[in-house]
């Protein structure tokens, strides 16, 4: 956000939520809502969208998911087809999903998937290994 003109914006909470009013935005401005859409993809999942599962996808989410755990985020399990359990199940270790191509991995909640750190890794971990 603050780098699509939202100089304010301040940075998540401790559970990744984030309290734009308390620093003092106007979120019905032209410049929060411009920076909202740019910055949406970086939302996590509110509703798991069914795609159908592909390799490409699976082979991208796998190496993501190694490149994760060898940097530090050994709980990180291997993707699957389906989306994890949701907040009610017995499973619900999950803060955030990281889905592709039908395939998806669940963040433990005890990791901060909203973090700078986290964001960095990811995207790093998230390039082509070829």
């Amino acid at each position: 956000m603050r780098s699509h003109g939202v100089s304010k914006f301040p940075d998540p909470t401790a559970t990744g939520g984030f309290d734009p009013n308390a620093a003092g935005i106007n979120q019905s401005s032209p410049a929060v809502k411009a920076a909202e859409t740019a910055c949406e993809r970086l939302l996590p999942v509110k509703h798991v969208p069914f795609q159908e599962p592909t390799a490409a996808a699976y082979t991208r989410l796998l190496h993501w998911a190694r490149c994760m755990r060898a940097h530090g985020i050994s709980s990180l399990p291997d993707p699957k087809p389906d989306p994890p359990p949701g907040p009610n199940s017995a499973a619900a270790r999950f803060g955030t999903l990281m889905g592709d191509g039908g395939y998806w991995v669940g963040i433990p909640s005890n990791v901060n998937a909203h973090s700078p750190a986290f964001f960095r890794l990811s995207t790093r971990c998230g390039e082509s290994p070829n």
